[in-house]
């Protein structure tokens, strides 16, 4: 399962810098607790190629800070791009992604539930989702994971 687990800002740089070193920009991180994987999203300029997603995880390990050593031990490291369904991880992906169609899982108490819609608005931490004819108002703080839906078939009938 992904869950929007903030890494620490140290390793947020790292990965920023190893990104622009590589010409690449980096989208985001998260933590997949099943399996143990810390996920690095690039963006590289002319399309992926496995040998920058190798440079890019190559300069992290090398620049990986020591107090954070047993990060790299308890997990898996991978770097890629975000993909056509990528996880919104950030203020300025859900800013982004307003007017299109996102999978929503939050929790609401106890539960863990699962809506999909469009994401209407972004404001101050709270979403908007429209479903149907009601909106779904969610504090970003109980998201656990929230991604794009890429359906082709809605893509076609568009264009």
């Amino acid at each position: 399962m992904t869950e929007m687990i903030h890494l620490p800002q140290d390793i947020l740089k790292v990965c920023e810098t190893a990104s622009q070193v590589s010409d690449c920009i980096f989208y985001g991180a998260s933590i997949n607790l099943e399996p143990n994987t810390i996920s690095i999203f690039i963006e590289p300029p002319a399309g992926n190629t496995l040998k920058t997603c190798e440079k890019v995880m190559n300069h992290i390990k090398l620049s990986w800070p020591s107090d954070h050593a047993r990060l790299l031990k308890q997990y898996h490291l991978e770097v890629s791009t975000p993909g056509i369904e990528r996880f919104l991880l950030t203020s300025a992906h859900f800013e982004a992604a307003i007017g299109q169609m996102v999978r929503l899982v939050y929790s609401e108490g106890t539960k863990t539930k699962t809506a999909k819609g469009e994401l209407a608005s972004y404001k101050d931490g709270i979403l908007a989702l429209k479903i149907k004819a009601e909106p779904l108002m969610v504090d970003i703080q109980s998201i656990v994971t929230c991604n794009l839906i890429h359906d082709i078939k809605v893509q076609h009938e568009k264009s």
